[in-house]
């Protein structure tokens, strides 16, 4: 973990700290406080979405192939644009 204290996260704007985030999605402290905590975030939410999404599609009735094949394609779409995001605000605060 860097010994600087500045929160990297995209939510550190509005005041959500590095660690608080680590802790509460379980990553790996070593990302707080830079950079990589922003894609170390979007692995985490892509892994919980495809969970949740999984988990309703069986209860939906769903075959396990279409069920893991919706999981698949709403995590893999959110990572996506997760990963936009983080390039744009990466461009930014680079500009600053």
């Amino acid at each position: 973990m860097s010994t600087e204290s500045r929160s990297h996260n995209l939510e550190a704007i509005a005041g959500t700290d590095d660690m608080d985030l680590v802790k509460t999605w379980n990553l790996d402290p070593s990302v707080a406080y830079t950079p990589d905590i922003n894609m170390a975030m979007a692995d985490a939410i892509k892994q919980n979405n495809y969970d949740l999404e999984y988990k309703d599609a069986i209860d939906r009735g769903m075959s396990q192939d279409d069920a893991i094949k919706r999981a698949n394609k709403i995590a893999t779409d959110g990572y996506r644009l997760a990963k936009k995001n983080i390039a744009y605000v990466t461009k930014m605060r680079a500009k600053k």
